[in-house]
């Protein structure tokens, strides 16, 4: 209990202690589930590749920007299309701070699309992972910048490897 209501101090009373109870008991995905990003992508007219910026005519996967072995998180924000061929390049590799940062543009706007198919969905996964009960006009920012480190973080206490290497 005082741990949440420390992070709820921590917030600015952005959240209440119970919300950030109810956050710590939210088990994990089992199993890989990329359903919902998958529909929204195949009914996009044109895409790029998010890592190469390639065109994507036809077949394409849905990668896990963090790697779903190391985090299991489906959340949509963490899905994002791809070749086949670069999705099998990068694997289970957490994308380079480089690369992150040359990609910016198309993963906020495969965010925007999700959020305007799946809003409710996508502002609570958001939301979570930004440490906000509300979505906050800068979203956008926000949720960049706390992916970007979160993948350092999860680079340096696992000791992954980066891709591109």
């Amino acid at each position: 209990m005082r741990w949440a209501e420390l992070t709820a101090d921590l917030a600015r009373k952005e959240m209440t202690p119970s919300d950030v109870i109810d956050l710590l008991l939210v088990t994990p995905a089992g199993e890989r589930d990329v359903v919902d990003a998958r529909v929204l992508y195949s009914s996009l007219s044109q895409k790029e590749c998010t890592w190469t910026g390639r065109n994507i005519k036809s077949d394409f996967d849905v990668d896990h920007i963090i790697p779903f072995s190391l985090w299991h998180n489906n959340d949509l924000w963490n899905l994002v299309p791809v070749l086949p061929s670069v999705n099998n390049q990068k694997r289970d590799r957490l994308p380079s701070r480089d690369l992150l940062s040359d990609r910016k543009e198309c993963l906020i706007h495969y965010w925007e699309a999700l959020r305007e198919r799946y809003r409710l969905r996508f502002d609570r996964e958001a939301c979570s992972i930004m440490g906000f009960v509300k979505t906050p006009d800068n979203w956008h920012t926000l949720l960049f910048n706390i992916i970007a480190e979160a993948i350092e973080i999860t680079a340096i206490q696992r000791g992954c490897e980066r891709w591109p290497l």
